[in-house]
């Protein structure tokens, strides 16, 4: 008896249990509307959302291109300040621009050097002019009182020379004509002593002269070399002055300095988005997930209404 009872028992307890699990086809139908709008509502949700990511994801592949690009072309200019040398090259201007003071210099002093000698020989032409014609006239003087005492035998000089030491008296006329030999003898070897002086003068002169010109043209040699030189120096200077120009240190560097804020502000701007798409795709993935879920709530829920 007890045991029929207990089996009643169960069966009343499964029975109305079962009942209890039922769902009613009107609640159903509540829920099943309540998640369609809940669907509905997610869908258009995550639509937004997306539309918004869509708009993000350009500017962020921008940003990063932007700060790639950027820095590409940075370490481009970078290189090709590095390769054109531009330290190395002040320091060959500074070198060029030493050589050519030096020569300078040198061009300068031989060529005030060549003028000097220049003068010297013109002077000293002239005094070779002026001792030749001196010399010249001592010659012709000479030659004048050599060809005139000549005229005087050996008896006639001896006679003359006597008449001028005696201490008696002479005959007036032969102490005069003694006395005009004498003076005349006295002037040709004062004449010939002057010429031999003259002589050695005109041979130094002209020794010095000769000097003095063959030393002009190595100047002159000297001052052609130093002439090019300069010129050559003048002119890889002028070259060597317009490369640094079309290199402008301080320009390109503070160019270097603007890419390097422009690449860091490119990356920055980048790093933001994507930290910002992240986040937002992480939110998209969420409610996808949720709206998953809640699609196959509404699929279970729609599967048990149409079984009632």
């Amino acid at each position: 008896m007890k045991k029929t009872s207990l089996i009643f028992t169960l069966l009343i307890f499964f029975i109305g249990g079962s009942y209890a699990q039922e769902p009613d086809a009107s609640t159903l139908k509540n829920e099943i509307k309540s998640l369609e709008r809940t669907i509905k509502d997610e869908e258009k949700n995550i639509g937004k959302l997306e539309r918004d990511l869509a708009k993000i994801r350009p500017e962020a592949e921008q940003a990063q291109r932007d700060a790639k690009n950027i820095g590409d072309m940075r370490t481009r200019k970078q290189a090709e300040f590095e390769a054109f040398g531009f330290e190395q090259k002040q320091a060959e201007l500074k070198s060029l621009k030493k050589d050519a003071k030096k020569a300078s210099k040198n061009l300068s002093k031989t060529t005030k050097k060549q003028k000097k000698l220049e003068s010297q020989i013109q002077k000293g032409e002239q005094l070779i002019g002026e001792q030749s014609k001196t010399v010249s006239e001592h010659e012709k003087r000479i030659s004048h009182l050599q060809g005139k005492l000549s005229h005087h035998s050996d008896e006639e000089k001896l006679e003359m020379q006597m008449a001028l030491k005696s201490k008696e008296p002479v005959d007036p006329d032969l102490l005069q004509k003694a006395n005009a030999f004498k003076a005349e003898q006295d002037e040709l070897d004062a004449l010939q002593k002057s010429l031999a002086k003259d002589d050695k003068s005109l041979s130094k002169v002209r020794s010095k002269l000769e000097s003095s010109k063959s030393e002009v043209a190595n100047l002159a040699k000297e001052e052609s070399a130093y002439a090019t030189q300069v010129e050559s120096l003048n002119n890889q200077i002028q070259v060597k002055e317009d490369e640094l120009k079309a290199m402008d240190s301080k320009a390109v560097k503070k160019e270097l300095a603007d890419l390097q804020k422009q690449a860091v502000a490119a990356q920055a701007t980048y790093e933001k988005l994507n930290t910002e798409l992240t986040q937002q795709q992480k939110i998209i993935d969420e409610k996808h997930n949720f709206l998953e879920a809640k699609k196959q709530e509404l699929r279970e829920k729609k599967s048990i209404l149409d079984k009632l």
